[in-house]
């Protein structure tokens, strides 16, 4: 007995290939172009790639073009970071040189569905330390590393973060709308990094990893205990983290 294929599956995946394949920067294919390429009639297709879209998949820009949709961009970015053991060992090591630098615990997150997640943890021997395992897993807003993932997300990604974790309130300075939302992330933006003190206690310092696209990667941060974080190791750490997170953008 012969192979059977699913036709229609196999009409969105050679739609799948042009515009991702064909189109790599994204400009967009007309609905008659795309229908040249591909084979497919004009009316098949527009009802396949609206099932598409609906899934992630494509995407229609203003001018009524087709793109790839935000689903095949973080396939791009889950294969670039979690297939690719070479670059994660490269940014171990350059963490590690980087704890060791500062003295502090250092931390490397990237975000997935609305989730930070910690890819790499390198803790302090020190006797006083900040008990990372019982801070991690609370509301997103919380922590330097979120509001730095946050401010140099995508639109998708951002809404991703929203639908799983809301506006953060009284987390951060008593924001509850996207506008609010989106005039702090661009603060952030201007000043390439974060630091907040957190509960009183911690200091905690984040910047964003970027590809040599200018695409976000992930966040590293630092956090120590306040009494440790005087005028002087505030400096060494802000330079410290600023020589690191470039040097592993490079390294992507």
């Amino acid at each position: 007995m012969g192979d059977k294929y699913v036709h229609s599956l196999e009409k969105a995946f050679a739609i799948l290939n042009v515009l991702v394949f064909e189109d790599l920067n994204r400009e967009g294919i007309s609905l008659s172009e795309l229908s040249k390429r591909v084979g497919i009639p004009s009316n098949t297709l527009h009802n396949l790639l609206k099932t598409m879209i609906h899934c992630g998949y494509a995407a229609q820009k203003e001018d009524s073009t087709y793109i790839s949709g935000p689903k095949c961009l973080q396939i791009g970015m889950v294969n670039q970071i979690h297939l690719s053991k070479n670059k994660i060992n490269k940014i171990y090591n350059i963490l590690q040189n980087l704890k060791d630098d500062i003295g502090e615990s250092v931390v490397f997150y990237i975000l997935s569905n609305g989730e930070r997640v910690p890819l790499i943890y390198l803790d302090t021997n020190d006797m006083i330390k900040v008990d990372y395992t019982k801070i991690r897993t609370q509301a997103f807003f919380k922590f330097s590393t979120g509001r730095i993932l946050a401010a140099y997300a995508s639109d998708y990604e951002l809404d991703q973060i929203l639908n799983r974790w809301g506006y953060p309130g009284e987390i951060w300075d008593n924001i509850n709308d996207r506008e609010s939302l989106e005039k702090a992330c661009e603060k952030i933006r201007e000043k390439g990094y974060y630091e907040m003190i957190f509960s009183d206690t911690v200091a905690a310092f984040a910047f964003p990893v970027m590809d040599r696209t200018g695409k976000l990667i992930g966040a590293v941060g630092s956090y120590l205990p306040v009494f440790r974080c005087d005028r002087e190791k505030r400096a060494l750490i802000l330079e410290k983290l600023k020589n690191a997170v470039e040097l592993a953008s490079r390294s992507i």
